[in-house]
Formats: structure tokens, C-alpha cells, sequence
């Protein structure tokens, strides 16, 4: 069965159900297959775009963003999430480089966008709500007109389990975001194993407050509620009262959210008077879990939070088990159907306690990057998916994050390249030079760290992050800002990013 009867299949069982809720309306199992399927109808016969083309999918946490998501799934169009809150010359590569011919978005975001010299491929652009906009060679529709438009009785286009269903951009060693290509394969075979690991139902609540344009809300918030036939409440934009609140009036079984969406809760004033009994199952992903965090969540709610680990290249590839013991620093255990392996540098499977690179088999992880032969290449190894991350696994499989090949910063479960921010930064004159790092943070996992050689000695810190913040997405902003007379650098001349972590882990003792 491919991903869309199977989803088909789940809409039919529980036609009556509410399959989603946001802060506008809910949305009925048979009202969810019906707008997708008009809206797929739409894409094809309106829009004229063909299996295989690709979308941009630009919208914040909605029941758009779903319909939309799911409406591409039924006639084999590929859909590239993007972060509302990328800056343009990010939209600018993720445009050019997926080669998206259609972009869906907000009037807002569309402000943005306009600022591009060229909307590469772009023939039609589907807002969110009517605006009064014109645009040489664009057409430019609402997402209400194409529905309205739509058949409900259209036939699907058949897919194949090869077939790309998305494209998540990452960071890349290039500092620019490298597209990688998901399967349908590997959306069913998660999907599956995620269900299977936290034992999921048709009776679960889950509440989505992870971007929706982050695979790990696709994979842990999205398609096991939708292929168990659960609901899934959708919150807009975290704040940390209202989650409590929806969380205790809608007895929400299942959360998944990062470290720093739980620190923050813990900081509400009268969070302990929330009852929160009904959550099952509330997991920790995409960035480090702070033991500190995780002991006073148990103190105030009486919940155990439950680690995972997945990457956009991997999806979800550990999770703690519900009810099973939870073990201080680990990201749990290996997930059902996925193989894991812990190996050298040579290749080699090392035993019990040892530690090596966390690798993951090819038949579950994503096709390759897009337009990048090379680096798709060097990260698949002898039927292996190389994850960069150094672990080590005891007796009863739990795994353990002790390192990390890659310079990659993980904040608040964001991945920021290092390299990308300091050619950012490197464009304000007053810089003569700069190095960006991650350091340890209790909150959110790492911190982006700034430290800056002046150009001028009149440069302040209130300067460097008014241009980062214009030129920046929010979570590639750093939050340290350190000047310094030269930076540390080995005889060849390249800078030594370990002696300015130490340098600045002496300063905090």
C-alpha cells in the first residue's frame, strides 16, 4: 500500500473524527481527504504541474500547511518546506536550487520575496488569503480559489515508493542549505516504526508545536497521528502558557517538542496548576535534552521526558520506549525497521561500549542531496548512511551522543553551519575577522558564539547584531558576542575553534 491509500484508507475508518484543529477551525477525516483531494486536482489542472515538480512550501503551523502537504502527496508533486523565517537570500537558494515552479506562502512572507532579484522557475504563486498583487509572467491564486476550483472526485496520480514526497534543506559543509530527498519509502517505513515504538492509537491527542517546516514535526507531530487515525492540535507559534493551557483542556496524549520548548514551560509562574495527567508520551528531539530540564519536568508534571534522535537525513532513528527505564545522557534506543550500526573510521562494527561513528542503513534513510553528487557520495558508505555523530550503546541498546565529526551547530534543534554565519558576518566592514562556534547551553542545547577580531575599535556588540538580524534567520543569530585582539590559529594559519571554546569554558569557572 503506498503512503496515499494508506492515508486514504485511515480518512474512510474514521470519516466523523477530527483529523485537525488550529486556532481557526477543525478539520473532519472526510473534510481532509476532500480538500486535499480538490486542492490535488487544482494543482494539475489549474496550475498545470506535472508529477515530479516541486513547491515551496512556505506557511506558518495551519491546517493549510497540511492540506497543502498532503494535497501534493496525491499526484506525486515533491514539497519543499521552508522556514517562514529564513531571510532572502536563503528563500533565494532554496528557490534556485530546488527548482520550485510554484511557491504557497502568506501575503507576508510574499513581501519578503519580492526583494529577490530573480524568482527562478516560479510560474504561479498560491497565497494564503487574497491581496491585490501583480506580477509580470507569475500568476498569482489563493489557496480558497483553487479549492473552490478543485474536483473531489479527481483520480490520484499513481506514486511509486521511490517517488520523492519532500525535500528538507539543511545546513552544508559549503555553508550554503543542502536539499535532502525523502522517499515515500522512507515517510511509510518511519512512520510505522515511530508507532510501533511509542505504541500509538486512534484514541491519541497529539499537539503539534514544532515547525511544521522541521521534519522532526512531520515525522514525530504528522504522520503517525495520520496513519493511526489520531488528531493532531496545531498551535501557530509556541508560547509556552497557551501550550499548558491547550495541552490541559484538550488532555493531549502525545507532544513532541525540543529542550527548549520544555525550559520554558517549566518558567511559567503556575505551571505546576496545570494538569497535564492525560500526556502519555512527551518526547525530546533535535537537540540535546538537559538533564536538569528533564528532572524538574518529572518534579512538577510527573512526566518522564523521552529522548530521541533523528537528523533530516535519516529521519527519526532512536526513541526512549514509554514505561521503559530512562537513562541519564542517552538519545534511547534504535526505533523498529530502522539498522543502526556503530563502526571506526575503517568501517569496522565495534562492540558494546566502544565508541564510533552512528551509521544507519540506506534503505531508510534519504535518497541523496539535491544537485550534489559529491557530497551524497561521501555521506553513503558500503549500503550505510554516515551520520557524523559519535556514540557508544550498552547492554540493553541505549545509545549515547559522547561527540560529533561535523563543526554543525545544534540550537534549540536547528542545524546552523558555522561557516555560512561568518561569511554573513565577514560582509560588515568594521570585521576584520570573525570565528562562530557552538557552546554548551543549559536551555537550548548549543549556543551560536561570535568571536570577533574589529576592524575599527569603535565596533560594538549592539552593531554586530543589528546586522546579523538583518541578515540572519533568528536562530542563526548569535547569542554570544566576544571581541578579541586575534584569534588562536595553527602554524598553517587556520583558526582553532577548540582553543576558543576552552577559552571561554575557563572564563565560566
Amino acid at each position: 500500500m503506498d503512503i496515499i491509500e494508506k492515508i486514504r484508507s485511515v480518512c474512510t475508518t474514521n470519516s466523523d473524527k477530527l483529523a485537525f484543529i488550529d486556532e481557526r477551525y477543525g478539520l473532519t477525516y472526510k473534510d481532509f481527504d476532500r480538500d486535499t483531494t480538490k486542492l490535488a486536482s487544482a494543482f494539475v489542472e489549474r496550475l498545470k504541474v506535472l508529477k515530479g515538480q516541486r513547491i515551496l512550501l512556505m506557511l506558518p503551523n495551519s491546517i493549510d500547511y497540511v492540506v497543502c502537504l498532503f494535497a501534493a502527496m496525491k499526484v506525486g508533486i515533491t514539497v519543499v518546506p521552508a522556514n517562514p523565517t529564513l531571510k532572502v537570500f536563503e528563500i533565494e537558494h532554496i528557490l534556485k536550487d530546488s527548482g520550485a515552479t510554484i511557491l504557497i506562502t502568506t501575503p507576508e512572507i510574499l513581501e519578503q520575496i519580492f526583494k529577490l532579484e530573480e524568482l527562478g522557475n516560479l510560474t504561479n504563486i498560491v497565497l494564503s488569503e487574497s491581496v491585490s498583487i501583480g506580477l509580470k509572467n507569475i500568476q498569482v491564486h489563493t489557496l480558497d480559489e483553487l479549492k473552490q476550483f478543485g474536483r473531489s472526485d479527481f483520480k490520484m496520480v499513481q506514486t511509486k515508493p521511490t517517488d520523492i514526497e519532500a525535500i528538507f534543506y539543511t545546513s552544508g559543509t559549503t555553508g550554503k542549505p543542502k536539499g535532502s530527498m525523502l522517499s515515500n519509502q522512507m515517510v511509510i517505513i518511519h512512520g510505522d516504526s515511530t508507532i510501533q515504538a511509542l505504541n500509538m492509537t486512534p484514541e491519541d491527542r497529539h499537539i503539534c508545536v514544532l515547525p511544521m517546516a522541521h521534519l522532526f514535526s512531520q515525522d514525530l507531530a504528522i504522520i503517525p497521528a495520520l496513519f493511526t487515525g489520531g488528531t493532531v492540535y496545531i498551535v501557530r507559534q509556541f508560547e509556552a502558557e497557551k501550550v499548558l493551557s491547550l495541552l490541559a483542556e484538550n488532555k493531549i496524549t502525545v507532544m513532541a517538542g525540543v529542550n527548549t520548548m520544555y525550559a520554558r514551560m517549566l518558567e511559567v509562574p503556575n505551571a505546576k496548576e496545570y494538569n497535564l495527567s492525560s500526556l502519555r508520551c512527551v518526547i525530546a528531539g533535535a537537540a540535546a535534552l538537559s538533564a536538569e530540564v528533564a528532572r524538574k519536568f518529572k518534579e512538577i508534571f510527573n512526566i518522564d521526558i523521552l529522548p530521541g534522535y533523528g537528523s533530516t537525513e535519516t529521519s527519526v532513528v532512536t526513541l526512549t520506549p514509554p514505561g521503559g527505564p530512562i537513562k541519564i545522557g542517552s538519545i534511547g534506543k534504535r526505533i523498529p525497521g530502522i539498522r543502526v550500526s556503530i563502526q571506526d573510521d575503517n568501517g569496522t562494527p565495534l562492540l558494546l561500549g566502544e565508541a564510533g561513528e552512528l551509521m544507519v542503513g540506506e534503505e531508510c534513510v534519504m535518497r541523496g542531496y539535491v544537485n550534489l553528487p559529491e557530497a551524497t557520495k561521501e555521506i553513503f558508505k558500503g549500503g550505510w548512511l554516515s551520520t557524523g555523530d559519535i556514540v557508544t550503546m550498552d547492554e540493553d541498546g541505549y545509545i549515547y551522543i559522547v561527540g560529533r565529526k561535523k563543526e554543525m551547530i545544534n540550537t534549540s534543534g536547528y542545524s546552523v553551519f558555522p561557516k555560512e554565519v561568518e561569511d554573513i558576518m565577514s560582509n560588515l566592514k568594521k570585521i576584520k575577522e570573525v570565528a562562530v562556534v557552538g557552546l554548551p547551553d543549559e536551555v537550548r542545547g548549543e549556543i551560536v558564539a561570535a568571536f570577533i577580531v574589529p576592524a575599527e575599535e569603535s565596533l560594538t556588540e549592539e552593531e554586530v547584531l543589528s546586522f546579523c538580524k538583518e541578515n540572519l534567520a533568528v536562530y542563526k543569530i548569535p547569542r554570544k558576542v566576544q571581541f578579541l585582539q586575534n584569534l588562536p590559529k595553527t602554524s598553517t594559519g587556520k583558526i582553532e575553534k577548540g582553543a576558543l571554546r576552552e577559552r571561554y569554558a575557563k572564563t565560566q569557572s
